[in-house]
């Protein structure tokens, strides 16, 4: 499969195959906001392809942005140098005996062992060098006008260079290759000119090399003595200075030892500097270059040479020889090496430079990390796989300190630490991965996961929280959960500036509820007085006593509006009692606690102030301990700040989007008391019994989640994309954000492949009606577990069933163990239960169980999985961690089932806020009413579980909807459901109709949509053979020429497929699909290996290179174990 270049609005976009026409339209749409500046919302049902859409659209316009810079700049080099040029009156020997300065005025010797070949490094101006040979870098089309030693060389050599480039070189010259011409005016007698391509990865590095080569070798055949050489690619092309010095070194090594009798006796490397000691006084980063070979540097060469006359030295002396040579780490653009090195080209034209174009960073949002993930996997797909990329992370996932990372709060760990003896992983940050480029020569070139940045931050011991932070200034694209970018107080700690960015939200249906949670704030009674001890304490051992005395007044303010209150709760329900006030109601109590909008710029330099103090200084309490604020306690004086700005912000005009409540609610903790459990039996769990703790908490509530949404609108353009957006109009309201560009794409699949039912019967013919009621009595829980026990037996392989809620899935569950049915679908389906909390279970093992079992159900010598065992029957819930942007193609999930609507929890005190909010600003603000916002977020909730069938276009697969509302309201209901799923409901008021088509459907597709061999057809989410990536700073179309293919030897399968074990008698030739009903013991040609068993040494390699190419799930442990050619590789590690 090859890849497609299409050209959209002007911007050409590399697709790595033929794009579907919904992703046509959704590229067209991404590019159209990016380049007009506007907000864009666009629909695409799920397993269409979405995702690799946006990336490849928004990564190619930023591409096209790149060049339009970079021929801008060219254009700009070409104004400049012409009126330098126009101004300089001077002859060419004025120039050339210009003063002292402007000559060489440092150098070190150096001899390479072995050979008759000197390599000088001396600080000076190239255009000044007197040498047989002089090498130019340019642009490929010889244009000397680009870049800063052309420049520098086309004014003091004379304008007849150019002439002279364009009359022997009209098609210019390859990256890599060399150009002779004439010295003209300078003090040489040739001119290597040649082009390098922008710094990527290791492929730029071999072009740097094959240059010098190149060039050597010319000067060679030519019989030249003496070659002077800039500092390569250091400047706008962005190599890194250290990699080049090491390189350039390296290859006048290599090329001495190669040619013993080279003519060639004289190798310079030209470092421009400006004046003595340090030559760039805007650096921020200087290098100094020691006579000595004993120090480091990056132009300091291998112990292999040697320095003529050299003898020990004191240290007082060395550092009295010391050079000093600095170079410019600001943004890519000519470094202080190639910077007017002419010594006549002015400044003129500089005072635009600051009006260039400025290409706007990526910040990729998605809902959670393993989104993250399966978005990076795609990324690998495309031509753009080398973008300069990042992934922001909490500590929970990127903290590898040994002690820290097994503590339960990471954060208050790393502050202790950061503030006490220090981090050592944290400290090697800097010189492990200065810059992005370091990141890269370590292994990591392409899109790479958070888990392979970890990994590699294991082997250097350098902190992957803070490397991934660091990069942030030199990326293009930045991906991270899209809370990062809503919540104001996560954006300021991870410094974070959207201004002028282009953001994407990808999964982004539950936007509305992130921006509302990143506006509002809660304050437990039990966080609020350990502040106020804290800051107490503080005023007692007189640190910032008056800043901190008005904190401490500050915090029990907020107390006093839950003191005062507290004994006049309404009770709510059983275990619950509130009271609520508007917005304008608390700041009137507000103002008389001393915190109201007039005191807060007050408090905020108390703030500071304190903040400021903390790192300054120290102080011991009498048991030792440091006096200060804990992280707690700074996060809950910080959120207090947080909520002030919002509800107080220009003049108070979102104080009515602000309901404040105080609850009182009961929550159950284990009693620590174990008396007398010694005695009876009964009481012997005694420490593990739950007593009722009442928690009292102070909640400041935000219906509008336009607040906190109203920080992004200085950004660029805001792309929101998912599944289940509709309806639209909706977002732009409650997000009080235009959104000009729309877009409701249809599916990708044929209507054959897909069954929708609603059923309104259960097996018996009992009513599914599956409201609240309903479902609470056994015999709606028996007739649920009887249909869903009929569905495991007529559908193969994955089954998915969605629940409202975790209280039902348990009552469920609990229900269906005691009437048997449990045990009924266990015979057919391994039954694998999401947890509430994903702290309890491990996530990731429990969907491992459920793969492995469906791989496993073709594999009789599986231990595991049952002889009657079919497939593997996932029970969810609707807005948990499966029903929201996980991947479950073709066998995983070829039937989901819901039960009923997941209505939010009307009891719920903060949704019948939003309700009421909703219908009090109907008509002022444009919103939904109460009631029909209520209905959406039920029926988003019920699409996405929905959408986790169906993953690309040769997937297929059933939904059924177990609720009779579907069957005798068909009209008012299945208008909530997805645009490519509502057209297709069958309403079945018979069970038995309803599995005998089910059946039907599940058998002919079995039949005659066998999984697909993704090498012929393209499949969102499983591996492609990528094509030639592109260089992005450097231009589009100079990379093919550059970048190495990446191409398996063999075709990759999808993830997805069933695999049988292996024999020895049957085969399928190289590239045969593999579906579902491929016989037993047959395997594709690429999962064979052949060699004698047992397994030699020097045959394991090569079962590791062929395993190599065969994907992580393709085969089953069982399945290895069988075969003992892969037994012998796996025991050798490369399994």
């Amino acid at each position: 499969m090859t890849e497609e270049r299409r050209t959209i609005r002007g911007v050409e976009v590399i697709f790595p195959c033929k794009p579907y026409p919904s992703q046509f339209s959704f590229m067209d749409k991404v590019i159209q906001g990016c380049e007009k500046g506007q907000n864009c919302l666009l629909e695409s049902p799920t397993g269409s392809g979405k995702s690799l859409a946006l990336l490849c659209s928004a990564l190619a316009w930023q591409t096209a942005e790149y060049a339009k810079k970079r021929q801008e700049e060219s254009e700009s080099e070409h104004l400049k140098s012409k009126e330098c040029c126009c101004k300089q009156k001077q002859s060419t020997k004025e120039v050339l005996d210009t003063s002292e300065d402007d000559k060489v005025n440092f150098s070190t010797n150096l001899i390479i062992p072995d050979s008759n070949i000197s390599v000088n490094v001396v600080r000076g101006q190239i255009a000044h060098q007197q040498a047989n040979v002089i090498v130019n870098t340019t642009s490929t089309n010889l244009q000397l006008n680009y870049g800063a030693v052309s420049q520098s060389l086309l004014c003091v050599g004379g304008p007849l260079l150019q002439k002279e480039c364009n009359q022997k070189y009209p098609e210019g010259v390859n990256i890599g290759d060399v150009a002779v011409t004439s010295g003209g005016s300078l003090k040489c007698d040739v001119i290597f000119h040649g082009a390098l391509p922008q710094w990527k990865d290791a492929g730029s590095l071999t072009i740097l090399q094959t240059f010098m080569k190149n060039c050597l070798t010319t000067a060679n055949s030519h019989g030249y003595t003496s070659i002077a050489f800039p500092a390569l690619g250091t400047g706008s092309l962005g190599f890194p200075r250290d990699i080049v010095a090491r390189e350039m070194f390296s290859s006048v090594q290599e090329f001495a030892r190669d040619n013993p009798t080279s003519s060639v006796s004289d190798v310079r490397f030209v470092v421009y500097g400006g004046d003595s000691g340090t030559t760039n006084t805007k650096s921020s980063s200087t290098i100094v270059i020691p006579e000595s070979d004993n120090e480091d540097d990056d132009f300091k060469p291998p112990s292999i040479y040697r320095t003529p006359g050299s003898s020990r030295q004191s240290l007082s002396e060395k550092i009295k020889k010391h050079q000093s040579i600095s170079y410019d780490t600001a943004e890519p653009g000519p470094s202080e090496m190639e910077k007017v090195e002419d010594g006549c080209c002015c400044n003129c034209g500089t005072e635009n430079k600051q009006n260039s174009r400025k290409v706007p960073k990526i910040y990729f949002g998605t809902r959670t990390h393993k989104q993250i993930s399966q978005i990076v996997r795609e990324l690998k797909k495309t031509a753009y796989r080398d973008t300069r990329m990042t992934i922001l992370a909490s500590k929970e996932f990127t903290c590898i300190h040994p002690a820290v990372s097994k503590m339960k709060n990471k954060n208050e760990g790393c502050k202790e630490l950061m503030d006490g003896p220090g981090c050592k992983f944290n400290d090697r940050v800097k010189k492990i991965f200065p810059h992005y480029s370091n990141l890269q020569e370590y292994g990591l070139s392409e899109a790479w996961d958070l888990e392979d940045l970890v990994h590699l931050c294991r082997q250097k011991k350098v902190c992957p929280y803070f490397s991934v932070r660091s990069f942030r200034k030199e990326i293009d694209i930045v991906f991270c959960p899209y809370n990062y970018l809503i919540d104001p107080i996560i954006r300021q700690n991870m410094e974070i500036s959207l201004k002028d960015e282009i953001v994407i939200l990808d999964e982004a249906h539950n936007i509305e509820d992130s921006a509302r949670e990143g506006g509002s704030e809660s304050f437990t009674d039990d966080q609020l007085d350990k502040a106020i001890k804290e800051i107490h304490e503080m005023i007692i051992h007189g640190i910032k006593p008056a800043e901190h005395l008005r904190l401490q007044q500050m915090v029990e303010g907020f107390m006093k509006i839950i003191q005062n209150n507290i004994d006049h709760l309404e009770q709510s329900s059983f275990d619950q009692a509130s009271k609520v006030w508007s917005g304008y109601d608390i700041v009137v109590r507000m103002k008389e606690y001393g915190i109201g909008p007039q005191h807060k710029d007050e408090l905020l330099k108390c703030f500071s102030a304190v903040c400021e103090d903390a790192t300054e200084r120290s102080v011991q309490n009498v048991r030792g301990q440091t006096v200060k604020l804990s992280s707690a306690s700074g996060s809950t004086l910080e959120r207090m700040f947080n909520i002030m700005d919002f509800m107080y912000r220009k003049d108070l005009k979102y104080l009515e989007d602000y309901r404040v409540a105080i609850l009182k609610s009961t929550t159950y903790v284990s009693d620590n008391n174990t008396d007398g459990s010694w005695i009876s039996s009964r009481n012997r769990r005694g420490g593990m019994r739950p007593v009722p703790k009442y928690v009292i908490t102070l909640h400041f509530w935000c219906m509008n989640p336009g607040v906190a949404f109203s920080d992004l609108h200085d950004t660029r353009s805001i792309v929101l994309t998912s599944g289940t957006l509709s309806p639209m109009n909706s977002f732009e309201s409650e997000l009080d954000t235009p959104f000009p560009i729309k877009l409701e794409a249809n599916h990708v699949i044929e209507d054959k492949q897909v069954w929708v039912g609603a059923m309104s019967q259960g097996p018996t013919g009992k009513p599914l009606h599956a409201v609240y009621k309903t479902m609470e009595t056994l015999e709606f829980q028996d007739e649920l577990g009887k249909t869903v026990l009929q569905v495991c037996q007529e559908v193969p392989h994955g089954v998915l069933c969605f629940l409202p809620s975790y209280r039902s899935l348990e009552k469920f569950i609990e229900r269906w163990k005691n009437a048997g049915i449990y045990e009924q679908i266990s015979k057919k389906k391994k039954i694998i239960q999401e947890p509430r909390r994903s702290d309890q279970v491990d996530f990731d093992d429990l969907l491992n169980q459920f793969y492995n079992t469906i791989h496993g159900v073709n594999d009789e010598d599986d231990e595991e999985v049952g002889k009657e065992t079919t497939g593997a029957l996932f029970l969810a819930v609707c807005r948990g961690k499966v029903s929201e942007g996980l991947d479950f193609a073709d066998n995983f999930a070829r039937a989901v089932i819901t039960v009923g609507i997941p209505y939010p929890n009307w009891k719920d005190i903060q949704v019948g806020q939003k309700r009421m909010y909703n219908d009090k600003h109907k008509m002022s603000k444009g919103l939904l009413s109460g009631s029909e916002w209520y209905e959406i977020q039920a029926f988003r909730a019920l699409n996405q579980a929905l959408g986790r069938c169906i993953r690309h276009r040769k997937d297929w697969g059933l939904l059924i909807l177990a609720d009779e509302r579907f069957v005798k309201q068909k009209d008012k209901y299945c208008k909530g459901l997805s645009k490519w799923v509502r057209n297709k409901v069958q309403a079945f008021t018979s069970c038995k109709q309803a599995m005998e088509s089910i059946s039907s459907f599940s058998k002919q597709r079995m039949k005659d949509m066998p999984i697909v061999n993704p090498d012929t057809t393209f499949i969102p989410s499983t591996p492609t053979t990528p094509g030639l990536p592109i260089s992005r700073r450097s231009g589009l179309h100079g990379a093919s020429t550059i970048a190495t293919p990446i191409t398996p030897a063999t075709p990759l399968y999808s993830i997805f497929s069933p695999i049988t074990p292996l024999t020895k008698d049957k085969k399928v030739s190289t590239g045969t699909s593999i579906d579902a009903q491929t016989p037993k013991g047959v395997l594709p040609k690429l999962a064979q290996p052949k060699f004698s068993t047992p397994v030699s040494k020097k045959d394991i390699p090569a079962a590791a290179s062929t395993l190599d190419t065969i994907q992580h799930r393709l085969m089953s442990p069982t399945e290895v174990k069988k075969n003992p050619e892969l037994t012998a590789a796996a025991k050798a590690g490369y399994v």
